[in-house]
């Protein structure tokens, strides 16, 4: 197995080329928000896919089929997502068990590389860029305390198999076919309307990612063959009520847009940034600012 240094080392010697052959890959979650955004990457990059569509799916996973196709990667996108449910819902508890027989039968079934999707909500807020073997662990809603549980069971299923595994730590995606609930749609939905989206807490800074980088974040983790945890985000913060005046800029009302000045203390009290060494260390880099990328959600929306 490779760690993320290793493949650093590799991709300066040119050794990296190797991974963009074709691979047959199994995606989980493949009509979800990051899902099938995966699905249309690696499917415009040429690879063989074999794609399960809903989470529910898990309870019923098609083994023999799967063993035909002989995965070589898998990139477990599958997951309750709803806004205002998913966090405290009890199937987080369900998906955790489901997803570690997932990877023991995957295992068995000769998988080289597994990819599981798990969330900056794993780590504790802080003042700095968070790294992924060095800053401090404390999820505490039911979903990060099940996918850093997951992580955890994971891992020491790899540690007595052949199949490797990358643990991909998603920041906060955002953007074309987002659920309307989620706050870049919200925010743009209420200025639309002539109004303004209550934030709870406007001085929270977030590393908000795109789509489109998220898929190609982890699609660069499942060809990589890298062991070990990765960080999906840009390694841009922005606090909520600068993110709500992009977005009120965009929409031409930035006369209902109220941006907060406020001390040190108070702007990174509530931080979450993604260190990006280890992804751009696979060579991959985001297509999108957030600024455009604001605009590209603007554009899905109009069309």
């Amino acid at each position: 197995m490779a760690s993320f240094r290793e493949l650093h080392f590799a991709q300066r010697l040119g050794v990296a080329r190797a991974w963009c052959r074709k691979m047959r890959l199994f995606i989980t979650g493949g009509n979800g928000f990051i899902g099938s955004e995966v699905c249309r990457q690696a499917k415009e990059a040429g690879h063989d896919l074999y794609v399960l569509q809903r989470p529910h799916r898990l309870d019923s996973i098609p083994w023999q089929a799967i063993s035909e196709f002989q995965p070589e990667v898998a990139i477990h996108c599958a997951w309750i997502a709803t806004p205002g449910v998913y966090l405290d819902s009890p199937e987080n508890v369900v998906l955790k068990d489901q997803s570690i027989s997932l990877f023991q039968g995957l295992a068995d079934a000769g998988l080289r590389h597994f990819v599981g999707c798990g969330t900056c909500a794993e780590y504790a807020p802080s003042v700095s860029a968070l790294e992924e073997d060095k800053s401090a662990i404390a999820p505490l809603s039911i979903y990060a305390k099940a996918k850093h549980g997951l992580h955890c069971d994971l891992r020491k299923a790899a540690s007595k198999s052949s199949t490797t595994l990358t643990w991909a730590r998603i920041f906060f995606p955002y953007g074309p076919s987002e659920h309307p609930d989620r706050l870049v749609s919200s925010l743009f939905r209420a200025f639309q309307a002539g109004g303004r989206e209550r934030l709870r807490s406007p001085s929270a800074v977030r590393d908000y990612i795109h789509v489109h980088d998220v898929a190609s974040g982890l699609l660069a983790c499942a060809l990589s063959h890298a062991d070990g945890c990765c960080n999906i985000g840009t390694g841009e913060g922005v606090s909520l009520d600068r993110l709500e005046s992009e977005v009120a800029r965009l929409c031409g009302r930035t006369d209902l847009a109220v941006e907060t000045i406020r001390t040190e203390r108070e702007r990174t009290a509530d931080c979450f940034v993604a260190s990006t060494r280890k992804l751009r260390e696979l060579g991959w880099r985001p297509r999108f600012k957030l600024s455009e990328g604001l605009t590209d959600y603007q554009c899905s929306i109009s069309a």
